[in-house]
């Protein structure tokens, strides 16, 4: 199991889903393209678009199947979203999200919490 990044603010998260994802080998292209060059409050509603969308949710899940380790930004607002100022919908899908992922595509828990610092 990983440890998530710890991250300042949704920018930085986004830029460390973008990292991890391109250290294991799959660049995420849609993702990168739709949160580059976006400040933290810009990209809320941007994320929280792409959470509640089952057509993003296709996407990771089959980019997951052969990248089991993929960081998500639903891992991420599953654990900071409160923090960031995220609705609560979209966090709850977040988590719903992350346990599926964890439960039914990859069959373990892949990220535990940031190491404090």
């Amino acid at each position: 199991m990983r440890q998530l990044p710890h991250v300042k603010n949704l920018e930085q998260a986004c830029r460390k889903v973008v990292e991890s994802n391109t250290a294991d080998k799959h660049y995420p292209g849609y993702f990168d393209l739709m949160t580059r060059d976006m400040d933290s409050e810009s990209l809320i509603p941007v994320i929280s678009q792409l959470i509640l969308e089952s057509a993003f949710l296709e996407k990771v899940e089959k980019i997951m199947k052969k990248c089991s380790t993929m960081l998500t930004i639903e891992d991420m607002v599953a654990h900071y979203g409160e923090t960031w100022g995220f609705d609560i919908q979209v966090i709850e899908t977040a988590r719903q999200r992350v346990d599926y992922f964890n439960r039914f595509v990859v069959g373990k828990v892949r990220y535990g919490g940031p190491l404090t610092m």
